[in-house]
């Protein structure tokens, strides 16, 4: 797994974009804070000994899930409880707490992943070469002699078996799969309810998913095609145009390119195992008519005009958008599409707790951060050359890019 900060995600579905708007810069100019800080603003886990540990490359902290929080620094990696104080020694690889369970990697040789409980305790051996998050109580292995994955339950027993080149989490009793380089998706009996014909899926939200099929000629605009947890086809609409998020040209992004969408194949994508994108949030879902982004909904009735020169998915109640005048600058509108919190911003974050990461401030490529309530008064005054979206009452925030002579 390549250990590059972007926002968890994954765990938290909210928190996956967060992550992607840290601005990771080698600068002489640092945040006093490195650590997590509760709603106030006050660091509630210190972690500044970090950035004085004999080790190389860059760091990331993961947000807090079921009350533990993954610390990744180089090549170790570890859970913090609360209070700050290590849940385990440290591990090879790991990700973070899903519905109890975290997938652990203990050693290198031989690189073999199981799972722990929130106590620490082992409750899956180690017996796979790759293991992804719980979700519906099921999650997804491949095992050390095998190509395929299978889904195994908390027990670690086989629950769906099959070898499957690449799979999905379950959301809304489904998830997707892979089979001779086409995507579908399975009910928990292992049955396709959507037959693998799909080059491109997105993540059930809502009881709504996007699937796309490529284009035999370049002349033709992609299409997008949204269905139900039935398999029963809701609407069709244009493709989104990655090229025109203004975001792609950050770090760790790479998982965001079209080119892997969904799965866990690719290591990266266990962390991040799907793009944010067009999913239904709120019962709204971002629409592209033209060049321009608004919102229908899971019926493809538009509900916000497209006005936008970019979109992302509503959370708690407002989304982010982006247009080009001015600049370019992002602000939030409701579901009314009226603009509640004026564009202003040059890197921002969706709303979570109530509290959204946002930069005015950009010198030289480096952002600092700070956070806004959702009506756009100052929260938490910062600057933090990273803030992370808020889980559990807390987020990640400070420089955390390892200076190595």
């Amino acid at each position: 797994m390549s250990k590059k900060a972007y926002l968890d995600p994954g765990i938290v579905a909210l928190s996956l974009f967060a992550f992607a708007i840290f601005s990771i810069a080698r600068c002489t100019e640092r945040s006093s804070s490195l650590g997590y800080v509760d709603y106030s603003g006050r660091l509630v886990n210190d972690l500044s000994y970090i950035r004085n540990m004999p080790t190389t490359g860059s760091g990331e902290l993961f947000p807090f899930s079921c009350d533990r929080a993954l610390v990744v620094v180089g090549d170790k990696c570890w859970f913090i409880r609360k209070d700050s104080t290590r849940l385990t020694p440290a591990f090879t690889d790991a990700r973070s707490f899903s519905e109890g369970l975290a997938a652990v990697c203990p050693s290198s040789k031989p690189r073999k992943w199981g799972y722990i409980n929130t106590g620490g305790v082992t409750a899956i051996a180690p017996d796979y070469h790759k293991a992804g998050p719980f979700s519906e109580g099921m999650a997804a292995v491949k095992l050390l002699d095998q190509e395929g994955w299978q889904f195994i339950d908390r027990a670690g027993k086989v629950a769906i078996k099959g070898s499957f080149e690449d799979v999905g989490k379950f959301s809304c009793g489904l998830a997707s799969v892979r089979v001779d380089g086409k995507w579908g998706f399975i009910d928990k009996s292992g049955k396709f309810v959507i037959p693998p014909k799909w080059d491109k899926v997105g993540e059930y939200r809502e009881g709504v998913v996007w699937l796309e099929q490529s284009s035999a000629s370049t002349n033709i605009e992609p299409r997008r095609v949204y269905m139900d947890e039935h398999g029963v086809f809701l609407f069709e609409c244009s493709a989104k145009n990655w090229s025109q998020d203004p975001f792609l040209h950050f770090p760790a992004t790479a998982e965001l390119l079209p080119d892997k969408v969904g799965g866990f194949d690719d290591e990266n994508s266990v962390v991040h195992p799907f793009i944010e994108d067009g999913d239904c949030f709120d019962g709204l879902i971002v629409l592209k008519v033209g060049d321009k982004y608004g919102y229908c909904d899971r019926l493809g009735q538009i509900k916000i005009e497209p006005q936008f020169d970019y979109a992302w998915h509503f959370s708690e109640g407002l989304a982010l958008v982006y247009v080009k005048r001015d600049k370019g600058l992002l602000g939030y509108i409701d579901r009314t599409g009226k603009v509640v919190v004026n564009f202003q911003f040059k890197r921002a974050g969706h709303f979570s707790e109530g509290l959204a990461p946002v930069s005015k401030r950009e010198d030289r490529g480096w952002c600092y951060y700070n956070y806004i309530d959702k009506s756009g008064h100052e929260a938490i005054s910062g600057p933090f050359l990273k803030a992370g979206a808020f889980s559990s009452g807390r987020a990640a925030v400070g420089e955390f890019h390892l200076i190595v002579p």
